[in-house]
């Protein structure tokens, strides 16, 4: 939905996610890429990259979820 973040991973060299966008309706985000732009999350790219919509304050209980399912199994 219009103002959900997206993330994604492997656009940088970074474990985990590692660039966000904010999704604005009918396929687009604004990023701050170089330069900051509106851009379409259906090109082969972001495609790629995709890892999930959300909201933040889901995204980082999941990840929390994540983090300590990963630790337990250590």
């Amino acid at each position: 939905q219009p103002g959900d973040l997206i993330f994604f991973v492997g656009t940088y060299d970074t474990p985990g996610v590692s660039h966000v966008g904010i999704y604005v309706g009918d396929g687009v985000m604004i990023h701050c890429g170089d330069p900051i732009q509106y851009t379409s999350i259906n090109s082969s790219y972001w495609q790629q990259h995709f890892y999930a919509f959300g909201v933040y304050h889901e995204f980082m209980i999941n990840a929390l979820i994540r983090k300590k399912e990963l630790s337990e199994k250590q």
